[in-house]
């Protein structure tokens, strides 16, 4: 189990790490800031040197860089606490392909710059079904901090290679987007982008609305928490809960190179819709109860495969935006 936050390193409360603590996560993705200037003093304090705060999680942690750690473009208090990492990195680890980029240096994350380039040649060597790319800084947002404009090459990037999941921080609340293309337009085969800004360091409320964000939550008490994921060969599955112990969101991802044999799970709490798309006329044909099965047969391109069988696109909606789509099962003619 991978547990994930950002925006919480200050001192101000144990909730949220507790919280986390509880779950005894494989890994944790911390995803930025150490306040107020990620110095190695604020790193060894609040982050923790023992058992406190967040370092009881130090040897799990797979960390990426927020802007609080840089003054003059420099971030020497990040490099030393984690013992010099490269400034964007990837691994894999349960069939999983992870990739920590830099959202703080824009001259690196145009097209054919270093960050970007790097990128790129990770990307086309990545042999793993799904793929999981996060950074401090959202490509979108509806919060104060809005979105980031200097990502979209990168973010560009990972949509042309099939990435699956896209973890950030840097605005203080939650949110989680549509699966969206490289151009940011609703899209099942695009990235879902999650928004875990919500580690405890001065909760702010949204200041805009956007359509494409599924789920949003800034109430100050209320949001305070972390993102769970469980991975799996061909998806991970998301619960958001806060430090109430609350699960305030939650669905399951479909990874976009799993090729056979999926199988969707509707959450025991929840409802879903599939629908089936022939053509263009697409309409609810049948509503699914909690825990129903959806056995996909295969993705296969095009709509007639063979004189016997016709393909139709699959879609399930969770009833607040489609959490598994674009898939293909045949039927009989």
């Amino acid at each position: 189990m991978v547990a994930a936050d950002g925006d919480g390193v200050s001192g101000e409360s144990t909730a949220v790490p507790d919280l986390i603590a509880s779950w005894n996560p494989g890994m944790f993705l911390y995803l930025g800031d150490v306040y107020e200037d990620g110095t190695y003093t604020e790193f060894y304090n609040w982050y923790g040197s023992g058992a406190n705060y967040y370092s009881r999680f130090r040897s799990i942690t797979n960390p990426t860089v927020g802007n609080h750690e840089y003054t003059n473009g420099e971030a020497p208090g990040y490099f030393k606490y984690w013992n010099n990492p490269p400034s964007y990195y990837s691994f894999d680890t349960a069939g999983w392909h992870f990739i920590s980029l830099n959202s703080n240096i824009p001259r690196d994350m145009g097209v054919e710059k270093p960050e970007y380039s790097w990128l790129a040649r990770d990307l086309a060597q990545n042999a793993s079904q799904c793929t999981l790319a996060y950074m401090h800084a959202p490509r979108y947002s509806i919060g104060s901090e809005g979105g980031t404009e200097p990502v979209a090459p990168m973010w560009a990037l990972l949509v042309n290679n099939q990435a699956d999941i896209f973890l950030t921080g840097h605005d203080h609340n939650y949110q989680r987007w549509q699966p969206l293309d490289a151009s940011g337009n609703f899209n099942p085969e695009g990235i879902t982008q999650f928004v875990v800004g919500s580690g405890g360091h001065g909760i702010r409320p949204f200041v805009s609305s956007d359509t494409r964000m599924v789920k949003g939550i800034d109430d100050v008490q209320e949001t305070p928490g972390a993102l769970r994921l469980q991975l799996y060969s061909d998806r991970a599955t998301f619960e958001y809960i806060n430090a109430a112990g609350l699960v305030l969101d939650s669905g399951e991802i479909p990874c976009h190179k799993a090729i056979s044999n999926f199988t969707f799970h509707v959450p025991s709490f929840s409802t879903a819709n599939l629908r089936d798309c022939p053509a263009t006329n697409c309409s609810r044909i049948k509503s699914l109860s909690p825990g129903t099965q959806v056995i996909v047969l295969s993705q296969v391109t095009g709509e007639v495969v063979s004189g016997s069988a016709i393909w139709y696109e699959v879609s399930v909606d969770d009833l607040h935006g489609y959490i598994h789509s674009s898939l293909l099962i045949g039927t009989p003619q």
